[in-house]
């Protein structure tokens, strides 16, 4: 996934992204977030096993926080978006409970 919509200073040469929802469907977002263009700066889960635990052992056998260790952990979104200045965007990946 590119952003070249997204203008970053000249001091920041990567996107900051924020992912909520470790589970299954974070697979995707963490698959699809190009390394040389984006950083996982926070990951947020109200399971916590999730940040120790791989996001799916057949295909993704690391831990997101193995993965991205500077990545901040929050348990709670509300206390992740007191810390705005962590990311410039959020992924979304939490089922629908309906």
């Amino acid at each position: 996934m590119s952003f070249p919509h997204i203008a970053l200073s000249k001091s920041q040469t990567k996107l900051r992204v924020a992912v909520i929802g470790l589970g299954r469907r974070s697979e995707f977002a963490f698959r699809s977030l190009k390394p040389d263009q984006v950083s996982i700066t926070a990951l947020c889960d109200v399971d916590t096993r999730t940040f120790r635990l791989p996001v799916d052992k057949r295909r993704m056998d690391v831990p997101p926080t193995e993965m991205w260790p500077q990545a901040k952990c929050f348990e709670d979104y509300r206390e992740l978006f007191e810390y705005a200045d962590l990311f410039d965007a959020v992924w979304i990946a939490t089922p629908d409970h309906h």
